[in-house]
C-alpha cells in the first residue's frame, strides 16, 4: 500500500474536510468564471485593403500592391507576405510569428505606408485590418428596391451607412452582394483577317489607351502630390470608338489614303 492511501486511512476525517472544502470553492468560483460561446481569437495577420476606383488588376499591381509589398520587406516577426490584385482592389496579407503583439506591429506597417503615400495614387488610402473572431459581422441586413443594384448600392452608401456607422459600438459597416459591371470584348477573326489586325495589335491597344503613370512630383503648400498621366476607358462608347490601327487605301490615280479602322 502506498505512504499516500495509508495517510488518508489513517486520516480519514482531515481528508473528508478537505474534500467538502474544495468542492464548497469550486461551488463558488465556477459559476464566476467568464463563459463566451464565441471567444475573441485574433490570428497572427494583417491584411493591407487598398481601392483603386477603375483601375485593372495590372494597373492596381504595379501601382498599389508592388509598392506596400516594398514597404513591408524586413519587418521584424513576419514569416510570409502575399497579395491579390483584381479590378480596383488590392489586398496583401502579412502573416506573423505567433505571440506577435499586432497593434504594434500595425503600428510600423502604418508607419512604412505613410513614407510611401505620397508615391501612391492620390485616392488610395490603404486600411489594414486585423483577422479575428471580433471582425466577423454581428448582423446581417437584407436589402430589396425596384431600382438596380449598382443604384441601389449608391443610395445605401450615401444614407444607410452614415447611420450605421454613427451607432456606439459600430466598427465598420460594408456592402456586399453588388455586381460590377464587366465587359467583354469578342474579336471577329475573319474581318481581322482580312483587315491584317492581329490579336496582339488590339491587345496592345486596349493597354495603350487604359493606363496611367506616374510622371512626377508637386509641392502644394508643403505637402507632396503624386502627378500622374494617361488615359482610362470610361464608357462603351470610348471603347468603340478606339483606333487599333491604319490601313492605305489605294485609289485609282490618287495616292493612298490612311483610313482608321
Amino acid at each position: 500500500m502506498s505512504f499516500l492511501a495509508r495517510l488518508s486511512l489513517a486520516n480519514k476525517s482531515v481528508v473528508a474536510l478537505v474534500a467538502v472544502v474544495l468542492i464548497v470553492i469550486g461551488a463558488y468560483v465556477i459559476p464566476t468564471l467568464k463563459q463566451e460561446l464565441f471567444p475573441s481569437l485574433f490570428l497572427p495577420q494583417i491584411n493591407i485593403v487598398s481601392v483603386y476606383p477603375s483601375a485593372s488588376p495590372g494597373q492596381v499591381e504595379q501601382d498599389v500592391t508592388d509598392p506596400i509589398e516594398q514597404a513591408t520587406l524586413g519587418q521584424p516577426g513576419v514569416t510570409q507576405t502575399s497579395s491579390q490584385s483584381s479590378q480596383g482592389l488590392s489586398v496583401i496579407s502579412v502573416s506573423y510569428d505567433f505571440g506577435t503583439d499586432l497593434d504594434k506591429a500595425q503600428q510600423k506597417l502604418q508607419q512604412q505606408i505613410n513614407q510611401i503615400q505620397s508615391t501612391l495614387p492620390p485616392n488610395v488610402v490603404p486600411q489594414m485590418q486585423q483577422i479575428g473572431t471580433n471582425n466577423s459581422p454581428i448582423v446581417t441586413l437584407a436589402v430589396s428596391s425596384s431600382e438596380n443594384p449598382e443604384d441601389l448600392a449608391v443610395d445605401l452608401k450615401k444614407v444607410a451607412v452614415p447611420k450605421l456607422q454613427s451607432i456606439d459600438g459600430v466598427s465598420t459597416v460594408n456592402i456586399t452582394g453588388v455586381r460590377q459591371q464587366i465587359v467583354t470584348v469578342s474579336l471577329n477573326l475573319a474581318k481581322m483577317q482580312a483587315d491584317g489586325v492581329s490579336i496582339q495589335t488590339i491587345q496592345t491597344a486596349l493597354q495603350a489607351n487604359n493606363i496611367t503613370l506616374p510622371v512626377g512630383e508637386v509641392n502644394s503648400n508643403g505637402q507632396i502630390l503624386a502627378l500622374r498621366a494617361g488615359n482610362t476607358l470610361t464608357s462603351l462608347q470610348a471603347l468603340a470608338d478606339l483606333v487599333v490601327g491604319t490601313r492605305v487605301v489605294p485609289s485609282a490615280g490618287k495616292p493612298g489614303q490612311y483610313n482608321k479602322r
